[in-house]
């Protein structure tokens, strides 16, 4: 039996944010960092941190089990975030928020229907903004805004799949059904009856 932890796809979420913020930096070449992070980023790690602004930071924020596909293959949808910090030492203080929700924006466009060139990813959805801009953060001198979605995946590789031989036949009312079989008329592929 192969462990689950030695198999192709074992370090797929771990590689998702990476995969994901380095594409968001191709498309948004003015970020000064974009990168992945582990778990939520909230007003206190923006205040300890010494991020280099204007940043994206993306993130797994939970999994859940979405649909069961034939064969067996479960797909999950990840709930995903990407952070958005703007700094008063790269914009001026009144339009740090407005910057930071420009770059949120600018998000919004892009994440919709992205697959990122990953074909065990399904395309984003539910893409949403929120500003995580609050009493406390107005004392500090960033800006905080989440884009969150969710991102269809598969943790196994889909097997390859036997060639189906299809044949085609044709019944005309009211002579169909299983009686009438041996009256179809064969119209694509090779005869199969029995």
């Amino acid at each position: 039996m192969t462990s689950l932890l030695s198999s192709d796809t074992h370090a797929l979420l771990a590689d998702v944010p990476e995969d994901i913020a380095a594409k968001l930096g191709a498309y948004l070449p003015e970020l000064v960092t974009c990168e992945a992070m582990a778990g939520a980023f909230d007003l206190e790690l923006l205040k300890a941190s010494g991020f280099r602004a204007p940043a994206v930071f993306v993130s797994i924020l939970a999994a859940r089990q979405a649909q069961t596909l034939a064969g067996g293959l479960h797909t999950f949808d990840l709930s995903m975030a990407a952070y958005v910090a703007t700094s008063d030492r790269t914009s001026p203080r009144s339009d740090r928020d407005a910057f930071a929700k420009a770059i949120g924006q600018a998000l919004m466009v892009i994440i919709p229907d992205k697959r990122w060139g990953k074909s065990h990813l399904g395309a984003a959805k539910e893409v949403a903004l929120r500003s995580l801009v609050n009493r406390n953060s107005k004392r500090t001198s960033a800006s905080l805004v989440a884009i969150s979605w969710t991102q269809p995946v598969t943790l196994k590789s889909v097997p390859d799949g036997q060639p189906i031989d299809l044949s085609i036949y044709l019944g005309e009312a009211p002579e169909i059904g299983a009686d009438h079989e041996g009256d179809y008329a064969l119209v694509a592929g090779e005869e199969k009856r029995t």
